[in-house]
């Protein structure tokens, strides 16, 4: 049980230090080693009952945390944010549906989360069709800078600025060896899809 424990606390640890608690299917996701839902379950209330983890409910979801009540309304908060955000890129987003070499768009970084702070910038993750990523990749740029959503060179972040951070050719989608690493795997796991 100690092993859960640590394991447990490990995976909303590193949520924790983005001030993002998760829901129990997201805790599942992201668990290091494979545990059925039904036993993560049982772990995680008891997790709860000990103090470890604090819970209260978002909408209809109930998510839980290592960092209490306060960094719940601080996700409420981040929520409603990370959906304006969302929404002033509407029309980019659309945009680039239209673009046909582009397969595949999807969101990332704090936004996929719904955890978005307010000077953040929209990641997004691109798929090309076959051959055609520097066409994809192009074309996104030009959008971005004609709308006034391309992040300035040089800074990390840049408030509600498209930061086009993830492409990949349609005919190979796997993460190359020397760039696999937990911070990868998170932003691949924790994508939404547009």
């Amino acid at each position: 049980m100690i092993a859960r424990k640590d394991l447990t606390v490990k995976t909303l640890s590193y949520f924790h230090h983005f001030h993002t608690p998760l829901t129990l299917q997201q805790i599942h996701i992201f668990y290091p080693k494979a545990i059925s839902l039904h036993s993560l379950e049982k772990h995680v209330k008891l997790l709860c009952k000990e103090k470890t983890l604090h819970k209260d409910f978002i909408d209809i979801d109930l998510y839980y945390t290592l960092g209490g009540i306060r960094e719940i309304d601080r996700y409420k908060k981040a929520r409603a944010l990370s959906k304006e955000k969302t929404q002033r890129a509407q029309t980019y987003l659309s945009s680039l549906e239209r673009v046909p070499v582009i397969q595949f768009i999807g969101l990332s970084g704090s936004l996929a989360m719904d955890s978005a702070k307010e000077n953040d910038d929209i990641d997004l993750f691109i798929i090309s069709a076959d051959r055609r990523m520097w066409t994809a990749r192009f074309f996104s740029i030009i959008l971005a800078y004609i709308m006034g959503l391309k992040r300035r060179r040089g800074t990390r972040s840049d408030k509600d600025k498209v930061c086009l951070n993830l492409f990949f050719d349609g005919r190979d989608v796997s993460i190359p060896i020397e760039k696999r690493n937990a911070f990868v795997g998170h932003e691949l796991l924790q994508m939404k899809p547009i």
